[in-house]
């Protein structure tokens, strides 16, 4: 999800405010528990916003914006802070190592990731209203969404069970291919 609205990012499913959201400020509706979509309606007074997806901004200014402009003391709060852009790079150096050893190739990562991957884990912000991306990282609505495949699959009586990113080795197709890669 993008910081404006627009773009090229995905259009999410609507979802419902949480109950445990924040009180609104005296005079403000409380949305607790109302339905928030995701995409501006096909009536919206702005026509080239019309069925585009809402980004960060305006899904905060829905509901918690206030508080999140209290917390940045008066700055304009950013998209993602420097501690959540630090600990996706760590995420992303362990995720290339971890791909290298999968495949027998731990002589080929570079020095930089290997040191990056082994840091200890960053030192969590202690302010969980720091940017845009944690405020919606830690909503619950957001952060028990569904996909749209798992909802699928469970909505025809299925189970849907994801295995865990990055361990190839544990996904028995993988296994079968590497099997028939070296057994003609």
């Amino acid at each position: 999800m993008g910081v404006r609205p627009g773009g090229k990012q995905s259009h999410l499913r609507d979802t419902i405010i949480p109950l445990n959201n924040p009180p609104p400020k005296p005079g403000h509706p409380n949305m607790r528990g109302q339905t928030q979509q995701m995409v501006y309606r096909s009536d919206y007074m702005d026509e080239k916003l019309c069925g585009q997806p809402k980004g960060m901004r305006v899904v905060l200014q829905e509901w918690e914006w206030d508080k999140l402009t209290d917390n940045c003391k008066g700055k304009v709060p950013v998209g993602k802070c420097k501690d959540c852009t630090k600990s996706q790079v760590k995420k992303d150096a362990e995720r290339r190592v971890a791909e290298a050893e999968a495949i027998g190739q731990e002589d080929t990562v570079a020095e930089e990731d290997i040191a990056r991957s082994q840091e200890p884990e960053a030192i969590r912000s202690k302010n969980d209203w720091c940017c845009m991306y944690r405020v919606l990282l830690l909503q619950e609505d957001f952060a028990n969404k569904k996909s749209m495949l798992q909802h699928y699959i469970e909505g025809r009586g299925h189970i849907c069970m994801f295995l865990p990113k990055f361990h190839c080795e544990l996904n028995p197709i993988k296994m079968v291919w590497g099997f028939m890669k070296y057994h003609k």
